[in-house]
């Protein structure tokens, strides 16, 4: 120091035992006044000797066990030892393993902690003498000496063959896509070689199945039961799953009978037909059971009288304006049906059956009910009710009968519009 030095101290000194890896040395000097300076200097102890290995078997020579072409071999494993720590000792075999005719090397690794290994070999040699196939061919030497394989004793020495399931010795088996050993393949019915057909996949050959036309709910049911359908049209005996369908291919006058199930369709109801619910002739106070749900805005343009009873209409589109809005009174009867909404109507005007201006002609509306889902109560009347108007005959001349209907949860029951009482009537309805 340039005035004078107080202490200079280290914590590591000459001589200490350092361990492997790298380790930094300190040296700091203070002079009187507190002023220091630190020097160090890095201290790398590296473990550079490799284990060793003692016991190492002498070479092993064995004959064939009995009837095999491989012998079991044992021996008393070596040890090993290392400087610092051993890792690990390993073989490729182990004493007992099975030795395949001829020589093979077996080597022990040791590996220490950081890595350094050393190897140590013996061989095991197995004398595959013997003629065991009878073919001419040493064993040793014998491709094939397996006397399970269809070649075990052929004088070609190829590597074995075995027979495959369709008799051929060497052969790939039934090929790909095929059931059989003679080309065939699974038909339609899992039948192989068959012929049978199953147009709607339901693992029933065609020819014994109970239901194949597609119109039909249960078509493709593995249960295999006669068909059943959304809508029957009882007349032409025609079954269909969508209500149009039904519809469009019926003729003027008949009688489309619906299954208690949610048809979620909008109409385009053309066709003087009548259209049954499976409430049909029960009147909405009824004993009436399961019903068909019709969910959709629908067109009533009919030239012939249709006829629609015991069904339910719903409304659950807050944008809906109509669930039925009829353009023709050639005779039409909407009669114990339930029309039901589940949102609010009262601001938009919902209706559940509106009308164009209706000249000439006669329309019958009896025995429905126009309500909410059961999510209204007796003040729901005004913006918050579940339908704006039950029925809106806008306007006309038509002969028009209303008529043991039910209205709750509506705004307005029902509006008639330039309508004459002598040719109208409007009785023992309920509001």
């Amino acid at each position: 120091d340039n005035c004078a030095l107080a202490s200079m101290t280290g914590d590591a000194s000459p001589g200490d035992t350092f361990p492997i890896g790298t380790t930094a040395v300190s040296y700091t000097a203070t002079d009187l006044n507190g002023n220091t300076t630190t020097a160090t200097f890095n201290v790398t102890v590296t473990d550079d000797e490799a284990p060793v290995i003692t016991g190492t078997p002498a070479d092993i020579s064995v004959s064939t066990d009995g009837g095999l072409c491989t012998a079991d071999v044992t021996w008393t494993d070596p040890t090993a030892t290392d400087n610092c720590t051993l890792a690990s000792l390993t073989g490729d075999a182990t004493s007992g393993d099975t030795f395949s005719i001829g020589t093979t090397t077996v080597t022990y690794t040791a590996t220490d902690l950081v890595g350094n290994t050393t190897t140590a070999t013996f061989t095991v040699t197995v004398d595959g003498g013997g003629d065991a196939d009878g073919d001419g061919i040493c064993d040793n030497t014998d491709n094939c000496s397996d006397l399970a394989a269809c070649n075990f004793n052929d004088v070609a020495n190829v590597a074995c063959l075995y027979t495959d399931e369709c008799g051929v010795c060497g052969g790939s088996g039934i090929p790909a896509g095929d059931c059989d050993c003679f080309g065939n393949v699974l038909d339609a019915c899992d039948v192989c070689g068959g012929s049978g057909v199953d147009v709607d996949a339901d693992g029933i050959c065609d020819d014994t199945d109970n239901c194949t036309d597609s119109e039909a709910n249960n078509f493709d049911d593995a249960a295999n039961g006669a068909c059943v359908f959304n809508v029957t049209n009882t007349t032409a005996g025609t079954g269909f799953r969508t209500i149009q369908d039904a519809i469009d291919a019926a003729s003027e006058g008949d009688v489309l009978q619906l299954l208690a199930v949610t048809f979620e369709e909008d109409l385009a109801l053309n066709k003087g037909v009548t259209i049954n619910g499976p409430n049909a002739g029960i009147a909405h106070d009824g004993t009436r059971g399961a019903e068909a749900i019709i969910d959709g805005e629908h067109n009533l343009s009919a030239a012939a009288a249709l006829t629609l009873d015991g069904i339910e209409f719903l409304s659950n589109n807050p944008a809906q304006t109509s669930t039925i809005f009829i353009t023709t009174p050639a005779g039409h009867a909407i009669q114990n049906n339930r029309f039901v909404s589940s949102v609010p109507g009262g601001n938009t005007d919902d209706k559940a059956i509106y009308t164009a201006v209706l000249t000439w002609g006669t329309l019958t509306i009896s025995g429905n009910s126009f309500s909410g889902d059961g999510s209204f109560v007796d003040g729901d009347r005004y913006s918050s009710a579940a339908w704006g108007r039950g029925i809106w005959l806008n306007g006309g001349g038509a002969a028009v009968t209303i008529s043991g209907n039910a209205f709750t949860n509506c705004r307005t029951g029902a509006t008639l519009e330039n309508y004459f009482n002598d040719v109208c009537a409007v009785d023992a309805n309920t509001f």
